[in-house]
C-alpha cells in the first residue's frame, strides 16, 4: 500500500501540484492524500483510489 501512495505522489508532482498532506488513517486502514487545497484522494487496502 505504501508503494501505491508513493506512486500517487510522484504522478501528482509530475503534474506540478502541491502535496499538502499524506496520512495513514489507522481506524480505516486508508492512506489519505490532500493535493492542493481541493483534491483529496483515499487509497483503500485493496489499492483502489477514491478521488473526491
Amino acid at each position: 500500500m505504501l508503494s501505491l501512495s508513493l506512486a500517487l505522489c510522484v504522478r501528482t508532482s509530475n503534474l506540478l501540484r502541491n502535496i499538502e498532506l499524506v496520512r495513514f488513517d489507522q481506524r480505516t486502514n486508508r492512506i489519505v492524500v490532500l493535493i492542493g487545497e481541493t483534491i483529496q484522494v483515499e487509497i483503500l487496502r485493496n489499492g483502489e483510489e477514491i478521488i473526491g
